[in-house]
């Protein structure tokens, strides 16, 4: 064995082994030459896409409309239950408010009835005074305080009117008064225990021990006695604002009745105008009202009468019954995004449809935002030939999908590419 090394190791055998063939030499560095020159080659002329990546939302170009609550509220009333259809403008929800809203909806369709609000149409104006308009009350009450001043300043034909005569109506003011007082403390008491029965069959229904048409019947009983309860106090306050016009004809001096029925009419307009204003108000801060037309999809359990909302909390969703063509809603960092504009080519990947299984969707800038809204620039991408992949498959319909997309911006050499990225990295 000991020989045999010595005769490996020896200058003759390490000169054979150190030695390559001649063939190697000769033809492996022509093959390597031959090598570069194809991959150099192919790398000019080989072109390669540069993309920018960014993530999508696929939706509707009339999307879901999610609705949440603009403040920390009380709900009073849901018009609404899960799957209903609604056109747009359907009040869907009540916040803080004892009002009832359909009875806020007969005075704002009397108020716009009146396009102009002229003297004569004011004076015929009129509402029953067992309405439920929790703080719109006081607004109509002043308009019919205005519109009572009016009609005694018209009433008079230019002589003060006889003192006795005024007296005498505000003992008859007072009489009905103190009858009105004494059936309101009947009807206060009626609308207690109305509203006891009410609570009682709620909490009932709740613990499924009595049949839904009960609590209805004693929710409707409630709202009777609400609704008599507050046409006592309407007369009431009605014969105390009679009451202060008559002492103040008795106790006013002599005037010119045109300018006193001038400013009369006068007030009587600006306080229609400020009644106006006050139901905008009140739909404002007491309602939701649904932005389009659609299915309800009721997502929050706290949605129901009686129960309060956070400030921003989910409420409901509307659901378009139509969709309509889809697009996509990009939103890129700003670095990099001067590359894209519109026209360009948008690969779009699909989480919810694997790439490798079902392809991706191709489609192409549509519009580019200018303005970055939360330091991004908005973008969106429409779809010419539809949700079909480069696989053929057709996606469905969907209200939201969420995936990747990439935009083409540029087809550069491969070799170009290769150096861009080499640089990059050595920096």
């Amino acid at each position: 064995m000991h020989a045999e090394d010595i005769e490996i190791r020896s200058e003759e055998v390490q000169e054979i082994l150190g030695t390559p063939p001649k063939w190697i030499t000769r033809w492996g560095t022509l093959m390597a030459l031959v090598f570069f020159v194809l991959m150099g080659w192919m790398g000019y002329w080989v072109k390669y896409p540069d993309v920018v990546t960014a993530e999508v939302r696929v939706t509707s170009s009339d999307p879901a409309r999610r609705l949440r609550a603009p403040q920390g509220a009380l709900i009073t009333q849901v018009l609404v239950q899960n799957e209903d259809t609604v056109a747009a403008g359907k009040v869907l929800l009540v916040y803080n408010s004892n009002a009832n809203v359909d009875d806020v909806l007969v005075l704002e369709n009397a108020v716009d009835a009146i396009e102009i609000p002229t003297e004569e149409k004011l004076l015929q104006f009129n509402l029953g005074k067992d309405l439920l308009l929790g703080s719109l009350r006081d607004n109509l009450y002043q308009f019919f305080k205005k519109q009572e001043e009016l009609t005694l300043e018209k009433s008079r034909d230019g002589q003060q009117l006889d003192l006795s005569q005024l007296r005498q109506k505000i003992r008859i003011a007072q009489k009905n008064i103190e009858y009105a007082k004494k059936q309101r403390e009947t009807l206060e008491r009626q609308y207690l225990l109305a509203q006891q029965e009410y609570l009682r069959q709620d909490n009932l229904l709740q613990r499924n021990l009595t049949p839904s048409h009960k609590v209805r019947q004693a929710e409707e009983n409630k709202l009777e006695k609400e609704r008599q309860l507050q046409a006592v106090e309407s007369e009431i306050k009605t014969n105390q604002d009679m009451i202060d016009l008559y002492r103040k004809e008795i106790n006013g001096v002599e005037r010119s009745t045109s300018a006193s029925e001038n400013t009369a009419a006068k007030g009587l307009i600006d306080e229609f105008v400020k009644l106006q204003k006050a139901i905008d108000t009140w739909k404002a801060e007491n309602l939701v009202v649904a932005p389009t037309s659609g299915v309800i999809l009721l997502t929050n359990d706290n949605v129901r009468n009686n129960s309060y909302v956070q400030r921003e909390e989910d409420l409901m969703v509307i659901m378009p019954r139509v969709t309509k063509e889809n697009i996509g809603r990009v939103s890129l960092i700003p670095y990099g995004s001067g590359k894209v504009e519109v026209g360009q080519k948008a690969i779009i990947k699909l989480n919810s449809y694997p790439f490798q299984e079902f392809g991706a969707l191709t489609g192409e800038v549509a519009w580019k935002g200018k303005i970055p809204v939360d330091d991004r620039i908005p973008l969106e991408v429409k779809f010419p030939n539809g949700l079909i992949t480069n696989t053929g498959y057709q996606i469905e319909n969907s209200q939201e999908m969420v995936g990747t997309v990439e935009i083409v911006t540029d087809r550069k050499r491969l070799i170009e590419w290769i150096f861009e990225n080499f640089r990059r990295v050595t920096s």
